[in-house]
């Protein structure tokens, strides 16, 4: 079984287990496969505690819905439904309907600020230099700690444009992911490890056991798995894991020039 097959298998036996659709459906969403989400979004109750997810993930389908969308989603304790409701208003070029969006959610969860420094962001990028001066402002008074905004209050006031496209689309970023492993002895862990690795709901492109050596039954159990197993010829240490498994994934970081 090949590992997105194998990973589908797994967010699918957890929702089984739980109840809880949301991971499935992200998982969808995140591997753009929208035909396995309308399905979803059709089998649902529309009492399901997760409705209100699948409702704000099929608006890439139907954008049209966000009005009808947004007061539960903002009303709802994880930060991920407001954060993409508000994406949705900037992506249509509702600036003020976002702005007062991000009060709403301030009101009820006063230490959320994800909706309301994306849009300082969008702001900033749009050259509306003096709403990002407000914005900021209004972030930094519910947390002061937070450097990254002093950062583009200081860009506002210097008229400095933020030089990253903001992504706005509904459904999650699409990114190569890729998991490692180190694996010394572990026996007693490993399936529980691996387990949740494919149990987390964005679509993964490799996953690295690195064998460190492994003296016990680890890598036997690891064979169960769609895993890359690459070997150590003795035990390194996890540090040399982590660099081996840097050096040999069929995934490159690229890193940014400046801490935005």
């Amino acid at each position: 079984m090949n590992i997105a097959a194998y990973q589908e298998k797994e967010v699918t036996d957890s929702v089984q287990e739980t109840g809880r659709l949301r991971e499935l459906a992200y998982y969808y969403a995140a591997a753009g496969n929208m035909q396995a989400l309308r399905d979803l979004q059709a089998k649902m109750p529309a009492e399901h505690e997760d409705a209100v997810f699948l409702k704000i993930l099929g608006l890439a389908l139907a954008p049209e819905r966000l009005d009808s969308v947004l007061a539960p989603a903002l009303a709802e304790p994880d930060p991920w439904c407001a954060y993409t409701v508000i994406k949705a208003l900037l992506r249509q070029d509702r600036l003020m309907d976002a702005v007062t969006a991000t009060q709403t959610r301030a009101d009820r969860f006063p230490n959320d600020m994800t909706g309301l420094n994306l849009a300082i962001k969008y702001c900033l990028r749009h050259e509306h230099w003096d709403m990002t001066e407000q914005l900021a402002t209004a972030s930094l008074g519910a947390n002061s700690e937070q450097a990254d905004v002093h950062r583009l209050l200081a860009m506002a006031q210097r008229q400095e444009r933020y030089p990253v496209e903001i992504y706005l689309d509904v459904l999650p970023k699409p990114v190569r992911l890729a998991f490692y492993v180190p694996i010394y002895n572990v026996e007693a862990y490993i399936e529980g490890a691996l387990q949740g690795v494919f149990r987390q709901s964005y679509p993964l492109h490799e996953c690295l056991a690195i064998n460190d050596g492994a003296e016990d039954n680890s890598m036997a159990l690891v064979a169960r798995f769609p895993v890359r197993v690459i070997e150590h010829d003795h035990n390194k240490g996890l540090a040399a894991a982590r660099n081996t498994a840097f050096n040999l994934s069929l995934i490159h970081i690229s890193e940014p020039t400046r801490p935005y």
